[in-house]
């Protein structure tokens, strides 16, 4: 029997240039395309865990939004950290 997908997800992104989103994006899965998208039609994912996308991104998606707030408030303190070391340095 084939596991059930969520019908939602939540996703951020990072990269050198920063967030995606100062908050978690909504994903609804699409039985079409078998992934789950923004309500744009430009975010997309395959499904939870963390990937690295082209353009240098990582990405970070999970059914809890209460995770993706917390990996995102991680990597921008992290990219705070970064952008004082830069000025130090």
């Amino acid at each position: 029997m084939a596991k059930k997908k969520p019908k939602k997800l939540y996703v951020n992104m990072v990269n050198l240039g920063g967030l995606y989103s100062l908050k978690p994006v909504e994903l609804t899965y699409d039985t079409d395309t078998k992934c789950w998208w923004d309500r744009t039609g430009n975010f997309d994912s395959k499904g939870p865990g963390t990937k690295t996308e082209p353009g240098h991104y990582i990405k970070f998606t999970s059914k809890s939004r209460l995770e993706v707030e917390r990996w995102t408030a991680g990597a921008a303190a992290v990219m705070a950290i970064l952008a004082h070391w830069a000025k130090v340095v």
